[in-house]
């Protein structure tokens, strides 16, 4: 989105960019009718049909149902609650990632997320070539660490 453009090209202009991959299974539901869903970023709205995500860290997030297919893969599994276990896809394109020493706000369809100071900001590798990239979203510095695993030598 064209209100992101300035917060990506001082990143770009940092050349602090890291080639990642998800290395941790998360859970998610389908939304069965609109919601509003309190991330650690802020409230984000989720539409019908798309998916809420929860970490390990009990960490919540929206995520599209084209999105959460080509990145992860869903087994069999439920929780309780009927969360279905979803695993990182091992050939996925992962991610970019780099971490902000000062607070940044994301502006998304469904919302506007704000990260402090030491958050990751991460796009989806697949739109690196992109001008106007849409899939952009913030992961807590520790949350990152835990989840995440840096490619060496990209």
């Amino acid at each position: 989105m064209a209100a992101n453009r300035e917060l990506l090209d001082a990143v770009k202009r940092s050349g602090g960019w890291l080639r990642a991959r998800k290395t941790r299974s998360i859970r998610a539901r389908c939304a069965v009718t609109a919601e509003m869903l309190q991330t650690l970023e802020g409230p984000v709205h989720v539409h019908a049909g798309e998916y809420v995500c929860r970490g390990e860290q009990g960490e919540l997030w929206a995520q599209s149902e084209e999105a959460l297919h080509r990145r992860y893969a869903a087994t069999g599994e439920f929780d309780s609650g009927g969360w279905r276990e979803y695993r990182p896809l091992p050939d996925s394109g992962g991610v970019l990632a780099i971490r902000l020493d000062r607070p940044f706000s994301v502006v998304l369809d469904r919302g506007v997320l704000r990260g402090k100071a030491g958050d990751y900001l991460l796009q989806d590798f697949a739109e690196v070539a992109g001008q106007d990239p849409r899939d952009l979203w913030i992961v807590d510095a520790s949350i990152f660490a835990a989840t995440y695993r840096v490619d060496q030598g990209e």
